[in-house]
């Protein structure tokens, strides 16, 4: 059955036949500057006969040289054809070239182009490992050999014995010396991709690496042929080379010193400029004199002058005037594979500019269509980094100062004002993505000779072209314009606005200000809730599973502060009950278990974040609707009323709302102050005439006068911080003749909230009764009131 068979998949792969380990060796090197006297074989005879001492010596050395060159090749792809059933020809494939030497196919070459920082290119090694063993030997014997050699001779004469003795004596002595040096080295060459080469139905599309990072090794700058033949080039940027704490920590990492105390910070001693060894963010190890070990941070580098903080966030630390230091984590952060930008053109940014090969920075900024250096750039992006982020200022995190509102504000309050190290707590020295661009400008349309017909395989790059990064003296840097902080032609496309302190994405934003937002639970890895078109302080959830972690308490949005710390019995978490989960949250009877959380992160970065006609920088409360007569801040804590937690309640909004018969009068004010207050509130008859009786109806509480003076009515202010009071007086008696006084002046004053005595404003609303019932002049005294004419201090 062929029909519908799925035909087959070839995989060819490279083996240790097509690229094998190579072993090679130097001659034996025996040099002839040692000798020895072993071939003196006839004097060491005698001598030795003699008893005269004999000593042999034989001494020699040598050397040799191995080298062994590995690879990576065996297994790694060669190609991969598609065959149809029963087909004889592949209907696709992809095949893999790396980089080898022109003469012999089978030894790879890693001498290839690399791009500096600098925008220079030359030919490196790269990918290339050398382990190098020298070994040294000395082999060293000795023997010595002390005697005596006695003997009797017995010679007979007749029968007399004649004895004759004999005594010689023995000493020898052998020495052997060898010495050898052995030098052995092991290259591994780690092979580069060169080419790849994608084939389906009869068209090919090549993609060519062209050039290489000179310090990571990553690919840099790609061509791509397609079926057409045309030539396009991808050249990435590495960040690291406009964000310097993104580089190699190798830069410093291990650096010794030491320190000279000089006014508030410390310099290197015998160095002028310390920013050549150490970097903010940098962790070294002091070593006192008495005290030992003590570990600081690098928070400031100024020419030659470094600041160091401590663990707490101190930076007038009290050290002695000199002493070492070792740099045991550095703050460059190894994130040399990030980019930030990438460019696609037709043509190649690599050209030879006074005999040498550069990144030709000319080509990215294009004025015009018909130049002919214009490298016809079809698509750019950028990516923007930073270092600083506001903290999440939860579950036991350190909290910003009330003076830090956004990222901005963050960015200008100095360190030693924030009351921790920002190091420690990811705020600071964290290298992240934050803003991501495109570029949107006019395209070319390219006529195909005299036709109208566009020439679409041509045309369709930008007509003008500005670099989001640039090279500099002091290195890349992002090109600014004087009417926004971005360069002409680029779009904000998405913007992460905060971080977790443990690196998860908490909340973002697009081009057009939505915000997507989640929460993190567990330890802070695993997401328990995902919003949409909602910020991370507009959203929160709790799903009562996690209680048990460490970093649960003081939640962005849990009950566990309430369980934990109350330490009663109105709610606990129970495993009996449970609606999706394993738990659930159990309330006992007339208990109850409450939530006060202030939900924290990014404000929008917009002048009126809360609509309601203020400007942010004039808003004491920028997140909460109030009025120009609201927006006021009672106690002078940098926090308007209707936003702030322990604001002293204020009456405002004074209002007339009418005069019935001439024997009523209603008024109606607005208080503002912490939320859930409860506010005192004193009614007073101010004046009264000889005519007339007090009442008083505040909120549909009546408060017959009899007589009294002084009536007290409290109210709460309920959770939005701000209470509306409607107040009727009555009754104004018309005057029977002229000597008879129909006038009456009341007054509302706060005398206290929350059970605390305090002083306020006197509210006073006259109003007086005669046969002509003068309603504008009622109206007129109240208005009087409002510009704060009649107002009396309470005693």
């Amino acid at each position: 059955v062929s029909t519908h068979a799925t035909g087959k998949v070839v995989t060819e792969h490279f083996t240790s036949k097509d690229f094998p380990t190579e072993v090679d060796y130097t001659d034996l090197d025996i040099p002839k500057i040692y000798t020895t006297n072993q071939s003196n074989f006839i004097e060491s005879l005698v001598r030795g006969l003699v008893g005269a001492p004999v000593e042999l010596k034989n001494e020699f050395a040598f050397s040799q040289g191995f080298v062994v060159r590995t690879n990576d090749m065996n297994g790694k792809q060669k190609s991969q054809q598609v065959y149809a059933e029963k087909g004889k020809e592949p209907i696709s494939s992809v095949e893999y070239r790396y980089s080898t030497q022109t003469d012999n196919k089978n030894k790879l070459n890693n001498r290839l182009p690399t791009i500096n920082t600098d925008g220079t290119v030359e030919n490196n090694n790269i990918a290339i490992d050398f382990d190098v063993i020298t070994d040294f030997r000395e082999s060293y014997s000795e023997s010595k050999t002390v005697g005596i050699s006695a003997n009797v001779v017995v010679i007979p004469i007749g029968f007399i014995p004649i004895v004759v003795p004999s005594a010689f004596p023995s000493f020898s002595r052998y020495e052997n010396v060898a010495h050898s040096a052995i030098t052995t080295k092991v290259i591994h060459t780690t092979a580069q991709l060169k080419e790849k080469i994608a084939t389906d139905l009869g068209a090919s599309v090549s993609t060519v690496n062209e050039a290489w990072d000179a310090q990571t090794g990553q690919v840099l700058l790609t061509k791509t042929i397609n079926e057409f033949d045309d030539q396009y080039y991808n050249l990435n940027l590495p960040a690291y080379w406009a964000y310097k704490g993104m580089g190699q920590a190798s830069q410093n990492f291990g650096v010794r010193g030491n320190f000279i105390k000089s006014g508030n910070g410390f310099q290197i001693e015998a160095q002028s400029n310390a920013a050549d060894y150490l970097y903010p963010g940098d962790e070294l190890l002091l070593n006192y004199p008495t005290e030992g070990l003590k570990k600081v941070w690098v928070a400031e580098v100024s020419g030659a002058v470094v600041r160091l903080m401590d663990q707490d966030g101190n930076m007038g630390l009290d050290l002695p005037n000199s002493l070492e230091f070792k740099v045991v984590r550095s703050g460059f952060r190894n994130q040399q594979m990030a980019n930030m930008g990438s460019l696609t053109l037709m043509s190649n940014p690599i050209r030879e500019v006074n005999g040498s090969l550069t990144l030709d920075e000319t080509l990215f900024e294009v004025n015009s269509t018909v130049s002919a250096n214009n490298p016809r750039i079809v698509n750019a992006s950028a990516v923007e980094y930073d270092d600083l982020w506001k903290c999440q200022c939860e579950s036991g995190l350190p909290l910003l100062p009330e003076s830090v509102a956004s990222s901005l504000d963050l960015a200008n309050t100095p360190f030693e004002n924030l009351g921790f190290n920002p190091f420690v707590y990811n705020v600071k020295s964290e290298w992240r993505a934050k803003k991501s661009y495109a570029y949107l400008a006019e395209r070319t349309n390219l006529d195909q000779g005299e036709n109208d017909k566009l020439n679409t395989r041509k045309g369709g790059f930008f007509k003008q072209f500005e670099p989001f990064y640039s090279k500099a003296s002091e290195g890349w840097v992002k090109n600014t314009n004087a009417e926004n902080d971005d360069p002409v032609g680029w779009t904000f496309a998405s913007e992460v606005t905060q971080y977790s302190p443990f690196g998860a994405e908490l909340e973002n934003s697009d081009a057009l200000g939505r915000y997507s937002s989640a929460q993190y639970g567990y330890n802070y890895t695993l997401p328990v809730g995902v919003s949409s078109n909602s910020q991370y302080r507009e959203m929160g959830v709790d799903n009562f599973e996690d209680y048990a972690y460490i970093n649960s308490l003081y939640g962005h949005f849990n009950f566990k502060e309430s369980i934990d710390l109350e330490n009663s019995n109105g709610g606990r978490i129970s495993n009996t009950h449970a609606h999706s989960g394993l738990q659930s949250l159990l309330v006992n009877q007339d208990n109850e278990a409450f939530l006060e959380r202030e939900l924290l992160g990014e404000a929008q970065t917009i002048d009126d974040a809360d609509g309601d006609g203020i400007e942010d920088k004039q808003d004491v409360c920028p997140n909460t609707p109030n009025t120009r007569t609201t927006n006021i801040d009672s106690d002078g804590d940098g926090v308007g009323d209707p936003c702030d937690d322990d604001a002293v309640p204020r009456i405002y909004d004074y209002e007339f709302i009418e005069q019935v018969k001439c024997r009523s009068s209603q008024v109606r004010f607005k208080i503002s102050g912490k939320a859930n207050a409860e506010v005192t509130l004193a009614i007073m008859t101010l004046y009264r005439g000889d005519r007339g009786l007090d009442y008083a109806r505040v909120n549909g509480t009546d408060y017959l006068g009899d007589g009294d003076p002084y009536h007290s009515h409290t109210v709460n202010i309920g959770h939005t911080g701000v209470a509306e009071i409607e107040i009727e007086f009555k009754y104004v008696r018309r005057r029977r003749g002229r000597d008879r006084d129909g006038r009456r002046e009341m007054g509302v004053s706060i005398i206290g909230f929350d059970g605390q005595p305090i002083e306020n404003q006197l509210v006073t609303v006259q109003g007086f009764a005669d046969r002509s019932c003068l309603g504008v002049a009622y109206k007129d005294a109240l208005f009087d009131a409002r510009k704060e004419r009649h107002v009396k201090p309470l005693k």
